[in-house]
């Protein structure tokens, strides 16, 4: 008889090159811009079974000004228990609170499906990822050049409300006419 494998085999072993993936997304406040309060930022968590490590990575989108990537290397982690995070702890339609951002697990690959029926446990239903971004509807009809007008009579406004300086009309005359010149042919 050979002896030479184990008869269970180690989770390193047992488990090597098989990864959970869920979709999920994190609620982003923003607190810079007029136009929203809050952003989804859509992500997928990849739970790696032979170490029980995970990482979080984000679709990196071109131009749009938004650190993106990698929000936390493969590492184990730990809840706010303090205790490291299990397979267990992960299913759909749920949420989960890693390094202060908490994540909400939508949806699930289909190894992650299976994997999860073999094992006994049921996945709750999938959902789909919010869209919060309507700033393409909210500012389809509107025209900059006309609002700027606005914007700055209301911003000058404010400032003299709030006793801050007068508005220098002279001034705005002399900047706005700066290194301009005049050439006369006699």
């Amino acid at each position: 008889m050979n002896e030479s494998y184990p008869r269970i085999l180690p989770q390193w072993a047992k488990y090597d090159h098989r990864v959970l993936k869920f979709k999920c997304f994190f609620t982003e406040h923003v607190v810079e811009s007029n136009y929203e309060n809050a952003r989804i930022r859509a992500c997928e968590l990849y739970y790696y079974l032979d170490d029980d490590s995970i990482h979080i990575n984000e679709d990196k989108a071109e131009n749009s000004g938004i650190p993106q990537g990698y929000l936390i290397k493969r590492q184990r982690v730990q809840n706010e228990k303090g205790q490291y995070i299990h397979y267990k702890d992960l299913n759909l339609k749920t949420e989960i609170n890693i390094y202060g951002k908490v994540f909400r697990i939508c949806d699930c690959d289909e190894f992650t499906r299976k994997f999860f029926a073999d094992k006994n446990l049921k996945l709750n239903e999938r959902e789909e990822i919010p869209d919060l971004d309507r700033s393409n509807e909210k500012f389809k009809n509107l025209d900059a050049l006309k609002n700027r007008e606005v914007i700055s009579e209301l911003r000058e406004y404010v400032e003299v409300r709030l006793g801050g300086g007068h508005p220098n009309k002279i001034l705005k005359q002399f900047l706005d006419n700066d290194r301009k010149v005049i050439i006369y042919n006699y």
